[in-house]
């Protein structure tokens, strides 16, 4: 019997589908241009497959189970119909409109048929941690291999003709995407058609390579222009959980303190205090923050927000 994916594990899964999700509502957050829409995406559907994966390894109904195998294989073809729509997209605009629609048809039908009883799916082998697939497949692995492969295609013949910071987003962008679909293909579609399922889990956290790059391009060569929003999260991330865990340990701190000292185990003045403590170390902290994050990761950025 082979086991589920151990919590801990699952957890890595959830988090990896959170951290994806971001990217993608990050690249949002400034833009509606075509190629911010698709990169956008291309995360979305990343972060859904990696999540359907982790619900599946957990799942411990059959119908439960079908239905994440299902989501995940409709998940891989959003991937690639993305993928390859933003390398249409990114630098500038190419391809026909009649091949985006000829791509994202075949990738909708595709996932209609993930739902149809036998016709990618046999049935779910719970115990086993098995999908036993139907020949529909290979259909599935068809559309992967040639959206995936005409993506990197593209993506490398594009970043040839570019220049510098052009060239070096188009090949950060190339690189995380090509690690994520080597080794999800290897790991979720290779090794499970020849019956070997011990490493799916390796394909949803691959997802990882995709995010890293992206998110390197994004701060190191101002892919997409959304520097501002990623300096703002990384400051206020930090300071909301600073204040969260000072204000807990000053309320802790004073109520243990002043207990003795008024006679009472009334928990007000202990809270009291540690509000207004903490409300005097909200802008120096505020302060400390984006001075860390314009030396480490933004030199040279002033800091208007």
């Amino acid at each position: 019997m082979t086991p589920a994916v151990p919590d801990h594990l699952a957890l890595v899964l959830y988090i990896v589908a959170g951290i994806n999700a971001l990217l993608g509502a990050i690249v949002l957050w400034r833009h509606q241009r075509e190629q911010h829409l698709t990169f956008a995406l291309t995360a979305f559907f990343v972060a859904l497959w990696t999540l359907t994966n982790a619900l599946f390894h957990i799942a411990t109904m059959s119908s439960l189970a079908t239905l994440w195998a299902q989501l995940a294989y409709v998940a891989a073809l959003g991937t690639g119909a993305s993928l390859l729509h933003f390398a249409w997209s990114f630098p500038r605009s190419s391809g026909s409109r009649l091949s985006r629609c000829l791509v994202w048809s075949a990738a909708i039908i595709i996932s209609v048929l993930a739902f149809v009883p036998s016709a990618i799916i046999e049935r779910v082998d719970v115990d086993e941690r098995r999908i036993i697939t139907a020949p529909g497949i290979y259909l599935i692995a068809l559309f992967l291999l040639l959206t995936l492969g005409y993506a990197f295609v593209l993506f490398w013949h594009n970043q040839a003709r570019l220049q510098r910071r052009r060239r070096a987003q188009a090949r950060l962008v190339l690189y995380g995407s090509s690690l994520t679909t080597i080794i999800g293909l290897f790991f979720n579609l290779a090794l499970p058609l020849l019956g070997d399922y011990r490493f799916v889990w390796l394909g949803p956290l691959s997802s990882l390579f995709f995010v890293g790059f992206s998110a390197y391009a994004i701060i190191a060569t101002h892919l997409f222009d959304v520097r501002l929003l990623i300096r703002r999260t990384f400051v206020y991330s930090f300071l909301l959980a600073t204040l969260a865990g000072g204000f807990a340990v000053l309320e802790k701190g004073l109520e243990h303190l002043l207990s003795p000292l008024l006679g009472t185990h009334n928990s007000f003045l202990g809270e009291l205090f540690a509000a207004l403590l903490v409300g005097f170390a909200v802008d120096p902290l505020k302060h400390y923050f984006k001075q860390i994050a314009a030396r480490r990761f933004f030199r040279g950025e002033t800091n208007e927000d």
